[in-house]
């Protein structure tokens, strides 16, 4: 999911005041990327998390789980803006608005663009 904030065509190229939420297929390199960044985050914090002190005085497994599942979500989102960072995402971006901008001309329908 990417928030667009621009639409491009040739009648019309505008800065929204808004942002337009589009799903983006990821390219089979760009998804291997992304799932490499995820694997990576996530090995490292629950590496780090398996041997800190504080984790294993947990006695309540319960307690334990929820660490758990905290540091993957966490990792994932780290993940997800380490891949943003990357000069690909670019990419990503570019096809996010042209999405956007057939949203947005679908929406507007017979609607007269001042």
């Amino acid at each position: 999911m990417v928030t667009a904030y621009s639409i491009e065509n040739e009648e019309l190229a505008a800065d929204l005041d808004y942002g337009i939420q589009v799903n983006v297929p990821l390219k089979e390199k760009e998804y291997a990327i992304y799932a490499h960044i995820v694997g990576t985050n996530i090995r490292k914090d629950l590496e780090q998390l398996i041997n800190s002190a504080d984790y294993k005085n947990i006695t309540d497994e319960t307690a334990k789980l929820e660490e758990f599942k905290s540091t993957v979500e966490d990792a994932k989102i780290n993940a997800r803006e380490d891949f943003k960072s990357l000069d690909i995402y670019a990419a990503i971006e570019a096809r996010a608005e042209i999405l956007a901008t057939e949203k947005w001309m679908k929406k507007q329908g017979d609607k007269k663009v001042n």
